[in-house]
């Protein structure tokens, strides 16, 4: 089995988490709303609202952003300035990308890092919601999982960009 063989295959892998990941930030964000919806019905109707769906609400929107981040890498959805960019050769944009790419790849990775460290810290802390008193160590380890996977679709997008410098 070739590189390139292992590349489309590792890509073709990333790209799959990625899309199953957001699927389940969808489904995240479906009762979110569902919680919204029912919490604000029962405060108006009954002037009973939900105990800590506030809380609930800013946890399941950090998972939900967290969730969609690589998806939405993998259809390069990030803010790009292309306006200067586009007026380059395809050489130099691929170039200029492959860098971006690399870039951006690091700093996930710095992040996701970050985030595993941090979660630890908290776990061992036994951090938790002031209503709920749910741990918060679980939300990091998401966001280290969601910002590594987002590295390597840098990682990969960087290797892509790169590759067609080699190419006439």
């Amino acid at each position: 089995m070739g590189l390139g063989t292992v590349f489309r295959h590792f890509d073709r892998d990333v790209r799959g988490v990625s899309r199953a990941v957001n699927v389940i930030g969808t489904c995240v964000l479906f009762f979110m709303m569902l919680l919204v919806v029912t919490d604000v019905s029962m405060r108006f109707l009954l002037d009973r609202p939900i105990e800590g769906s506030y809380e609930l609400v800013e946890l399941m929107m950090a998972v939900v952003v967290c969730l969609a981040m690589a998806y939405c890498g993998v259809k390069k959805g990030h803010t790009a300035v292309e306006f200067l960019v586009s007026r380059f050769s395809d050489k130099t944009q691929a170039l200029i990308d492959g860098i971006n790419s690399l870039v951006s790849a690091a700093l996930f990775f710095f992040i996701t890092w970050g985030s595993a460290g941090q979660a630890g810290v908290l776990k061992e802390s036994e951090s938790i919601t002031t209503v709920l008193e749910f741990p918060l160590h679980p939300f990091l380890w998401v966001l280290a999982f969601c910002s590594g996977l987002l590295g390597l679709v840098f990682l990969l997008q960087s290797i892509e960009s790169l590759s067609k410098l080699g190419k006439k």
